[in-house]
């Protein structure tokens, strides 16, 4: 008999920038590493002979937090990696939700009728993880090896195993990150002893107890979506947005004049429409984010000019989403390093951008504080 721990990676950009990433390589969060740590402690104990993940990223940096107490064979196979959604990588959840609702309800709900140009299908997906999982249980007979993959790969799995068809697959609900299944192989069959087990996590460490859409299945009102944003048509929004964003900065309005902002904005769309850009929660207007795609450039970095929420939308973890916009927008770019400016006397944006990895390189003078120029690895 072969025992197979199969795990889902730690927490992963797409996850906090609510972002498709099925083969997007995105990098392991904050809260991931602490999720990581939860598991390592949760598997010191346990006998493992052979550790397998996905080539990704983020399931080989959660399957390094279990070699550093198992000092056992290590392998990373393609064949594990996530379901590959094609035209959907890398575009937000909520635009596929607001765009096409049809399509982003049976990905959860009856995945067999899913379906985005390029994308790999339900049935290949099935096929290619029974596959690995089997060759990896007839190689290790007799032992015990921890399996790192992805959250609908092992879903995808999980319902072939359990006998569930694509249209009941919401009898199996979506695994929280660092989830544990533990699959037992004997005989040429496997059986499912458990799986999304995150008994391992207390909740201000899981994932999913901050969110609501695997509960539902319905559209979740925290994913944002993104649409251009004209400034020569709409430079009174922008004007608000960044008169509001000062206000929340200094406590007042003096000083502020708007004329050069706009007139920056309006240069960034035109080298780039995608420089400036909305933010809605399905309909309501959230915020926006203003990018200066020269401004950085020769150090490689790129320039967050605004990041603006809107007062309703503050303090609940959203501006993950649009700073997760013009990481990925410089990443295309080439860029190395992300910059902007906050105000010393803005303590909740600062907080914010310590959470999100930032740190101080310089210390300017502004109007009415100093103002910290703030850097993060891209």
């Amino acid at each position: 008999m072969t025992e197979i721990y199969l795990i889902r990676h730690a927490e992963a950009e797409g996850n906090l920038y609510r972002l498709w990433q099925g083969r997007t390589d995105g990098k392991i969060t904050p809260q991931g590493r602490l999720q990581i740590e939860a598991l390592a402690k949760r598997f010191a104990s346990v006998h493992l002979d052979a550790v397998y993940s996905s080539d990704l990223q983020r399931a080989k940096e959660t399957a390094n937090g279990l070699l550093r107490d198992h000092p056992v064979p290590y392998f990373a196979d393609p064949r594990l990696q996530e379901f590959y959604v094609g035209s959907w990588e890398n575009r937000p959840f909520g635009n596929t939700d607001y765009e096409e609702p049809e399509l982003a309800y049976l990905f959860n709900a009856d995945p067999a009728r899913w379906h985005a140009e390029g994308a790999e299908t339900f049935l290949h997906c099935q096929n290619r993880m029974e596959a690995v999982l089997r060759e990896i249980s007839e190689k290790n007979e007799g032992g015990t090896v921890a399996v790192i993959s992805h959250g609908m790969a092992i879903r995808t799995l999980l319902a072939k195993l359990l006998g569930i068809p694509s249209e009941n697959i919401s009898r199996l609900q979506h695994g929280d990150n660092t989830c544990v299944a533990r699959i037992l192989w004997k005989d040429g069959t496997f059986t499912v002893d458990y799986y999304n087990d995150n008994s391992h996590l207390p909740t201000h460490l899981s994932t999913l107890a901050k969110q609501d859409w695997w509960r539902t299945g319905a559209p979740d009102a925290g994913d944002l979506r993104t649409a251009p944003l004209d400034p020569r048509k709409e430079g009174a929004l922008y004007t608000h947005c960044y008169q509001q964003a000062w206000v929340s900065a200094h406590g007042n309005d003096r000083g502020f004049v708007s004329a050069p902002y706009l007139t920056s904005a309006i240069q960034h769309a035109r080298r780039n429409p995608g420089c400036v850009v909305k933010f809605y929660s399905l309909d309501r207007f959230a915020g926006l984010v203003d990018l200066d795609p020269l401004r950085g450039r020769w150090d490689g970095a790129g320039w967050v000019s605004l990041l603006y929420l809107e007062p309703d939308f503050r303090y609940q973890g959203l501006g993950f989403q649009p700073l997760g916009y013009a990481v990925n927008f410089f990443r295309d770019m080439g860029r190395s390093r992300l910059r902007l400016h906050a105000a010393s006397d803005n303590p909740s944006a600062l907080s914010f951008y310590e959470k999100a990895e930032f740190r101080t390189i310089h210390v300017e003078s502004g109007i009415y504080s100093d103002l910290y120029l703030l850097e993060k690895d891209l």
